[in-house]
Order: C-alpha cells, then structure tokens, then sequence
C-alpha cells in the first residue's frame, strides 16, 4: 500500500510539474536585403540603445556565428497593494539575437522574479502555465503567477517592438 501512495504521489509530481514550463518567446524575422554582418552591427546598436544601462549586460557576443546574449532586467510592481511590499522587484530575463542573411531570431526566456524587499517573496521562475494538481488550480500562487506572466508579456511585446525597429535601421 505504501508502495501504491509513493508511485501515485509521485505520479501527480509528474503531471504538475510537467504543466509548469518556463515562458520562452521565440521567433525568426525576415527582413529582405540585409546581410548577416549588417544586422550583428544593428543587434549590437541595439544593444547600445535600449540596452545600455544598469539593467542590461553583455553575456556572449560571437560576430561569425551572429549571435549576442543579453541579461537583462525591468522593474515588476504587482497591481495588488496589500502585496507591494513582498511582491515588488525586478523580473530578470535573457535576451539571444541571432543574426542571419536575411533575417534574425530572437529568443527571450528564463523570466525569474526578485523581491526587492529582503522579507519580500521571490516567485522564482515565472511560469507560462497555471499550476494544476489533481485537477484543482493551486489559486493564490496561479493568481501572483498569472500577474507576472501578464507583466512579462506586456514587456516582452515592448522589448521586440523596439528591437525589431532597430534591427531593420540600414547603414
């Protein structure tokens, strides 16, 4: 019986954490008429432009292979007064362009959460699903979760707007 309750609870380990994957955005932009080295120099201006600060750095640059690694980071402020104090951070996140003929991917993932206050609560890793065990939707930590995704979708579509915008600047 022992036996039984061990494999079944670590069935349902299984199950919930194979619902909790990191958010990861990732895609390849054309962009027609431009050389591989032309949109490594733009990656790279990009990186001087909107990058440039306290809360990015250089982690990896390659000008054969056409790639750049950022850590980055913005500043996360939760919506829910009774929790600024253990929620407000920074949501850190790495940032890879890799730079083609042609086109460019972009590769934006490993969200993590830092509480500012040190007896603040770290959410850690943010989660691109909803935590479900046995069928029941673990609520407040779904609610804090889904909070952050939102953030972290709202800045992501920011981050590869401007990039985008400056990957296509010719020289």
């Amino acid at each position: 019986m022992k036996n039984r309750i061990l494999i079944f609870s670590l069935f349902l380990s299984i199950c919930a954490y194979s619902q909790d994957t990191a958010i990861r955005f990732e895609g390849i932009i054309k962009v027609d008429g431009f050389s591989k080295k032309t949109l490594y120099k733009n990656s790279l201006q990009a990186n001087n432009i909107i990058f440039n600060n306290d809360s990015c750095r250089m982690q990896f640059k390659n000008e054969f292979d056409g790639k750049i690694v950022l850590k980055c980071n913005f500043k996360y402020a939760t919506n829910d007064s009774n929790e600024s104090k253990i929620l407000n951070g920074i949501i850190d996140y790495d940032l890879t362009v890799i730079s083609m003929k042609g086109s460019y991917q972009y590769i934006l993932t490993n969200f993590i959460h830092d509480a500012s206050d040190p007896n603040g609560r770290n959410m850690g890793l943010i989660k691109s699903q909803n935590r479900i065990i046995d069928g029941v939707l673990i609520g407040l930590w779904s609610r804090r979760q889904s909070e952050m995704r939102l953030a972290v979708e709202n800045a992501a579509i920011e981050i590869l707007a401007t990039l985008d915008s400056l990957m296509k600047i010719s020289h």
